[in-house]
């Protein structure tokens, strides 16, 4: 669900962001350079290089998510056109691409993990993805496996896989669907099934272990958040977000398109909804920081209540939030949210005084130096996720392009319904068809057949 465009690693100090379009960017806050933001190589197939067997990459395509390991050491990414590559950047100023591939479907989210691998005494840093069947498969993390090798861990039968999130232990993975409900698998041994988080009326667009993963706090397109017990999956608590953004859905789209004056009645539903997409959670985990799908506005709710605490106004919609530590005064600590927004901003960042977030954009040297960055390289991140991908709420679906509010297992199953009939009709129609085809061929022989008959008959007559 794109909700990871901006993602931090509080032991090495880095930011891992994408805005609009297919590049990647490193930005190592702990750097003595003045360079403070790098570009990261794109993924490539120089021709005589690429796998024979492996289809070529002629098109990456917007970023849909990113993942940086624990230490900062490597970096990975999913595009829109179902490539994965990883980088390693434990230089920040020289990152190098390490591998990249293509998957066979289409992914929404993915993260890094630790694995063990036969014959390796030590665990291995793993990719994790959750693609557009609703399949979970596991990728080593290394030159030489991350192309050629994958396991398959688990899969949401039917359905499309949305987001991830593995607890802070690394023994419970928790996979989001379109379906509205949430899989608490154990890991790595994933065909155990500790919990399904249900209801939440609508997909679910986030997911999030917290408490020390003993409880999930999950948003889904219903525009609601919900915490839940981890260990035994009961809903705790839930709560409305306050705000609504109209977005217009398929049926609008085509009443908009018809004349003035049609006689046709109007089959346009009013919709509305509100998305909660990147959340973020303090080191504390006292607050969480809320994004919603095309507002302009942080909301800040305190934990475990899920009580709204306040309210930022942004320049423009935000496009990630994530929290990291930084040093502080006095040789202490201190959490910055750092939010990537549009162009001119393009970051901000905000640290905790007293009960409320406060801007502190002119002392952070991070953002002033990103910022430089962003107007010298003419970043085009006035394009936020909503804009540049108007089907974030359908890119989920078998278009990947229109937008789509009824994604409930009822509706599918009535337009599967709906296909299936219309199939059988087309068949019945063509069988018809052949046979009226049939007939017609098989009288022209008999008339045929009939003729040359009469002839032979004359013929014997004559001679008797």
């Amino acid at each position: 669900m794109r909700d990871k465009l901006l993602v931090s690693s509080s032991s090495s100090g880095k930011l891992l962001c994408a805005y609009a379009g297919e590049q990647v960017y490193l930005i190592d806050t702990a750097s003595q350079s003045s360079s403070k933001i790098i570009a990261l190589p794109a993924p490539s197939q120089p021709a005589g290089k690429a796998d024979a067997a492996a289809p070529p990459i002629t098109a990456l395509g917007q970023v849909e998510a990113v993942a940086l390991t624990a230490d900062g050491n490597k970096a990975a990414a999913l595009y829109r056109h179902k490539v994965l590559a990883l980088w390693d950047i434990r230089d920040s100023t020289a990152p190098a691409l390490l591998a990249h591939r293509l998957l066979p479907k289409k992914a929404f989210s993915l993260l890094f993990a630790q694995l063990e691998v036969p014959g390796n005494v030590q665990k291995e840093d793993t990719i994790l993805v959750n693609d557009k069947v609703g399949d979970v498969r596991a990728y080593v993390a290394t030159t030489e496996l991350l192309s050629k090798s994958s396991a398959f861990l688990l899969g949401h039968t039917a359905s499309v896989g949305t987001c991830l999130d593995l607890s802070p232990d690394g023994t419970c993975l928790a996979s989001g669907d379109r379906d509205e409900k949430v899989r608490l698998s154990k890991f790595p041994c994933t065909l155990i099934v500790d919990a399904y988080l249900t209801g939440h009326d609508n997909f679910i667009s986030s997911v999030t272990f917290i408490r020390r993963g003993t409880a999930v706090l999950t948003g889904s397109g219903d525009g609601t958040l919900a915490l839940w017990d981890a260990q035994t999956g009961a809903e705790k608590v839930k709560r409305v977000l306050p705000f609504t953004l109209k977005v217009k859905n398929e049926t609008q789209r085509e009443e908009e398109g018809k004349e003035e004056g049609s006689n046709e009645p109007s089959k346009t539903r009013n919709k509305a909804t509100t998305v909660p997409c990147a959340v973020a959670i303090n080191r504390e985990e006292s607050l969480a920081i809320v994004t919603l799908l095309g507002s302009a506005e942080l909301l800040v709710y305190s934990l475990p209540a899920l009580e709204l605490v306040q309210t930022l106004k942004l320049p423009s919609p935000p496009l990630g939030a994530v929290w990291l530590e930084k040093g502080g005064q006095e040789g202490g600590k201190e959490e910055v949210l750092y939010v990537t927004v549009g162009a001119p901003e393009y970051l901000m960042a905000y640290v905790l005084i007293g009960n409320e977030l406060q801007a502190q954009i002119e002392e952070q040297s991070v953002v002033v130096a990103v910022r430089s960055f962003g107007m010298k390289a003419g970043l085009e991140s006035e394009l936020t996720v909503d804009e540049g991908d108007e089907g974030f709420l359908g890119g989920m679906t078998k278009e990947n392009l229109e937008v789509r509010f009824e994604w409930n297992s009822r509706q599918r199953k009535e337009e599967h319904v709906e296909k299936a009939r219309q199939k059988r009709q087309e068949k019945r129609h063509r069988e018809r068809d052949e046979r009226i085809a049939g007939m017609g061929d098989g009288g022209k022989k008999g008339k045929r057949g009939g003729g040359e008959g009469g002839g032979e008959a004359s013929a014997i007559s004559k001679e008797g």
